[in-house]
């Protein structure tokens, strides 16, 4: 827990082990699938435990704008045994 300010519940350290968990950190629609809500997510990033990350997928027909979560240095140590 990074210097013991943000208490680290069950569901933010469900969301800082999947994140750990996808090296290219996930989409809010994985992390959503993992039951990890959009809130818990947020205060993760607010609390410097994640950040956001976008990038642009070309296709053949169109340009995706994708945003990722990816867990930080922080929330690697707030997640360590």
């Amino acid at each position: 827990m990074p210097d013991g300010k943000f208490p680290l519940t069950s569901a933010r350290r469900r969301g800082l082990i999947v994140l750990a968990g996808s090296p290219d950190g996930c989409t809010e629609t994985v992390l959503t699938a993992h039951g990890v809500a959009l809130g818990f997510v947020l205060r993760l990033v607010r609390d410097g435990l994640a950040s956001v990350h976008s990038e642009r997928v070309m296709g053949p027909t169109h340009t995706l704008d994708i945003i990722r979560i990816k867990i930080t240095d922080s929330g690697r140590q707030a997640i360590a045994p």
